[in-house]
């Protein structure tokens, strides 16, 4: 039994050569920064936390580049009212 591989032939010579490939970076005079504000009553402090620091990142838009400020800025209001998960914990019931 013979075994026969698949194998393409590229007519420029190279993969790279039939999709331009380009490597994208922001640049920190292009990106816009919107401003965000976070309610956090009855929210678990961290999953807040989590969320404004990946809008003080940029992670969450597509032009993300580390080390360019793409990041947005955060405004988080009723932290003292944002509840832990341990504080969840205690107040759940089991029935």
């Amino acid at each position: 039994m013979t075994t026969r591989r698949l194998t393409a032939t590229c007519a420029a010579g190279s993969f790279r050569a039939l999709f331009k490939m380009k490597t994208f970076s922001a640049k920190a005079s292009e990106v816009p920064h919107k401003w965000w504000v976070i309610d956090a009553a009855d929210q678990i402090l961290g999953k807040v936390a989590v969320k404004a620091a990946n809008l003080l990142r940029g992670k969450e838009k597509i032009v993300f580049t580390p080390h360019v400020d793409t990041g947005d800025f955060v405004i988080v209001i009723n932290a003292e009212k944002s509840a832990t998960y341990r504080e969840e914990k205690k107040n759940r019931r089991v029935i």
